[in-house]
């Protein structure tokens, strides 16, 4: 499930794809028959119509990846460093990004609190930690986008949280 602002941008680009997709189609089904082109270069015209759409459409999805990644490579007090989804299993490299000790103690996935033990991070340390998500990937090279927000304690402080800007987002493996 995604957060209402995520689904616009999302909503967005994939209009844009189908609009360029729907284009491409008309162009081959419609105008390349009706062109008097004998030596069949119409397949090359539509390999170069959908070839674009199609690299268009990866650099995208990866430029989104880069972006995401690079956010919570930022992120205090805990980094993502990094982030694989399979099946219904979410892993996270986190990074504790604070001179002290802190604990966290939840981490949240669309909004849905997930059962997790308390894990110490020390100053600069990282962990592994596994979430497991009620939905999940359905097969590899799926899409996902996920938002994050963490509780976390320090020796100071309990229940403070940190919610994301951005989600994690990739495809599953």
């Amino acid at each position: 499930m995604m957060s209402g602002q995520k689904v616009g941008g999302y909503a967005i680009f994939i209009i844009l794809a189908l609009v360029l997709i729907l284009f491409s189609y008309f162009i081959i089904t419609e105008l390349l028959p009706r062109m008097s082109i004998s030596d069949g270069t119409n397949e090359c015209v539509g390999c170069a119509v959908f070839g674009p759409v199609s690299m268009f459409v990866g650099n995208t999805l990866d430029a989104r990846e880069t972006e995401c990644r690079n956010y919570w490579n930022m992120a205090q007090p805990f980094a993502i460093t990094d982030y694989k989804a399979v099946d219904k299993t979410l892993t996270l490299t986190l990074t504790n990004k604070r001179n002290d000790t802190i604990v966290l103690t939840q981490a949240y996935v669309d909004g849905l609190a997930l059962n997790i033990e308390r894990v110490q991070f020390s100053p600069g340390q990282s962990r592994k930690i596994t979430l497991h998500l009620i939905d999940g990937c359905a097969k590899s090279g799926d899409i996902f986008d996920y938002s994050i927000e963490f509780t976390y304690d320090n020796s100071h402080v309990s229940g403070m949280l940190q919610m994301g800007a951005h989600p994690i987002f990739g495809r599953c493996s």
